[in-house]
């Protein structure tokens, strides 16, 4: 796919907004010929930034939003909402007196001569006035879509020198949910061992890996299973562990007494 742009545009604002005043600059004109899209007299094309992204792959979502929001500040385009919807802020562009000196009016013979891509009246079927992203064909005879051919792509990539791609940081961790066949670690029952001898470490797991697969939502992902289950630990409330002595039940029966009558049991259990 190739892309063009105009060297005088672009030595005042830069390549990638000059690339992209291009694309805008192709559809207005067409809609202008076509007598489509015309709004408070004025004639105009709609995306989105993740629209336009299609179109500019090798670009950034903020490298294309920073493009345009340098092309309205320096007046070049115009944007506007005319979408049925109350919440569909789809934007609208047009160009400013400034741009049209750059993109005039095509011959209307040479159009017919030369004929493109005209937009689909119907953006969305199920509105009448159309609001989606561009259509994804420019040319219907090429599959890959090239509205605009002049330029290689390698040669731009050169001259870029605003704002580069955002790279996340190397390293960073992301939070996730337990997994469905979790077990606490040798480290981890170690740690529960050492800090709450008085726990059921099995019970203990199983409470624990229970209650994290059945949480929703966002709240359910942690970064640090290991902590987690520390903190978990902690604040477990006391759980005296199972009785695995092998006292006979006469066994318990003399001690439960003891317990409740004191030396008077022996008197009492004699009698």
């Amino acid at each position: 796919m190739n892309h063009s742009f105009n060297t005088e545009i672009a030595q005042e604002i830069g390549v990638i907004p000059a690339i992209m005043l291009e694309h805008i600059a192709f559809w207005v004109l067409k809609n202008k010929a076509n007598q489509t899209n015309e709004k408070e007299g004025k004639y105009w094309t709609f995306a989105t930034k993740e629209g336009f992204q299609s179109y500019f792959p090798y670009l950034t979502t903020k490298q294309i939003r920073y493009a345009l929001d340098k092309l309205e500040s320096e007046k070049y385009l115009e944007t506007g909402c005319f979408n049925k919807s109350h919440f569909d802020r789809t934007k609208w562009y047009t160009l400013t007196e400034k741009a049209e000196k750059f993109y005039p009016m095509q011959d209307k013979k040479a159009e017919e001569k030369n004929p493109s891509v005209e937009l689909p009246k119907l953006a969305n079927r199920d509105d009448k006035i159309g609001k989606s992203d561009l259509p994804k064909l420019a040319n219907r005879a090429d599959k890959f879509g090239r509205p605009i051919p002049d330029i290689n792509i390698e040669d731009i990539k050169k001259d870029i020198d605003i704002v580069p791609p955002l790279v996340p940081p190397r390293g960073k961790k992301r939070a996730s949910r337990i997994p469905e066949d979790w077990k606490p670690s040798p480290q981890d029952i170690a740690f529960c061992q050492q800090e709450r001898p008085d726990l059921d470490i099995n019970k203990v797991a199983d409470s624990f890996r229970d209650y994290w697969l059945a949480k929703a939502g966002k709240d359910a992902c942690r970064l640090d299973w290991h902590a987690t289950w520390r903190n978990w630990v902690r604040n477990e409330r006391f759980q005296p562990k199972p009785h695995t002595s092998n006292q006979s039940v006469d066994d318990l029966i003399q001690r439960s007494g003891r317990l409740i009558f004191g030396d008077d049991y022996a008197a009492i259990s004699a009698s």
